[in-house]
């Protein structure tokens, strides 16, 4: 049975939706596609939300009706002013006599590199590990299995300035869908 992919890209120009088809070999095939300009945006950020909505929702309709795929829930990228990246580091020491570096070890590496103060006009987004450093060793992609005694995570903190994203918010729930961050 077939999976379905949906992605939402709102930009300034122009706001594009597409629904793609996963088969069971893990290719994808992009079955609908809806692109139209985008209304009500200004270098990234909302000026008129009755306007943003109706642009994505039109990009929406357009590529369900050429995939037949009704988009309930989609990964949803955004840009602009009010996004801000974030680079921070946690380190944790890995004590089993082992040394292998487990799953929980990375979620503790990465829970460390959170301790710092979100500004208060800020809302954490996301949080993606880039790469590791694992006793000295930069750009470690997965760290779990190998053996080490200290290991740091190299994670991006994605940061919107609440109002607009208080205003992403109200846009999707007045579409039927939340948000999940």
């Amino acid at each position: 049975m077939a999976k379905n992919f949906q992605v939402i890209d709102i930009g300034t120009s122009k706001i594009c939706s597409i629904i793609a088809e996963i088969d069971e070999a893990g290719m994808m095939a992009v079955s609908g596609v809806g692109v139209v300009p985008s209304r009500g945006m200004h270098k990234g950020v909302v000026v008129e939300i009755d306007e943003v909505m109706r642009s994505i929702q039109e990009s929406v309709r357009m590529a369900q009706s050429t995939s037949g795929i009704e988009m309930r829930s989609a990964f949803v990228s955004i840009t602009g002013r009010h996004l801000r990246s974030v680079n921070n580091r946690g380190t944790v020491g890995i004590f089993r006599r082992s040394r292998l570096v487990s799953p929980e070890d990375v979620r503790k590496a990465v829970a460390q590199s959170t301790s710092i103060t979100i500004p208060g006009d800020r809302k954490l987004v996301r949080i993606i590990p880039r790469y590791y450093i694992l006793d000295g060793h930069v750009e470690v992609k997965d760290p779990v299995g190998m053996h080490g005694f200290r290991l740091t995570p190299i994670p991006i903190w994605s940061l919107l300035r609440r109002p607009p994203s208080a205003t992403w918010w109200t846009a999707f729930a007045a579409l039927g869908w939340r948000l999940r961050t």
